[in-house]
């Protein structure tokens, strides 16, 4: 599968395959807030894991700076967010479309039943 995202800046950029150890490295960032650590040691760890993810010249292209002082951490925050759902997007698209099969495989009549009750039950 491919995973892309897209960045603040505008530009998409190509994942590295959803491993199991990608996925434990970006389990383990998003529960950084509950270590015991600085401020800054917690956006530090973010940071590696972005340049692990993206690599070090993209990272800093769309952060605008390559060290934790130089970028925007909220940026850095939503980025992350934003590389966990391109992870996600496959299976959940993959749900809505078995969702969306399956109700439109109910026939039309019981569908019409359904409205009925429902319309029903709000009185």
């Amino acid at each position: 599968m491919i995973y892309t995202v897209i960045a603040s800046n505008g530009q998409s950029y190509d994942l590295p395959p959803k491993t199991i150890d990608v996925m434990e490295k970006l389990d383990k960032i998003l529960k950084v807030d509950s270590e015991k650590s600085s401020i800054r040691q917690k956006y530090q760890k973010v940071l590696d894991f972005v340049k692990f993810i993206l690599g070090d010249d993209n990272t800093a292209e769309i952060l605008g700076g390559k060290a934790v002082d130089e970028i925007d951490v909220g940026e850095l925050e939503v980025l992350v967010l934003k590389i966990q759902d391109a992870y996600n997007d496959a299976v959940n698209d993959y749900k809505s479309e078995k969702l969306r099969s399956t109700f439109d495989s109910i026939p039309a009549d019981k569908l019409s039943a359904l409205t009925e009750i429902g319309k029903a039950m709000k009185k």
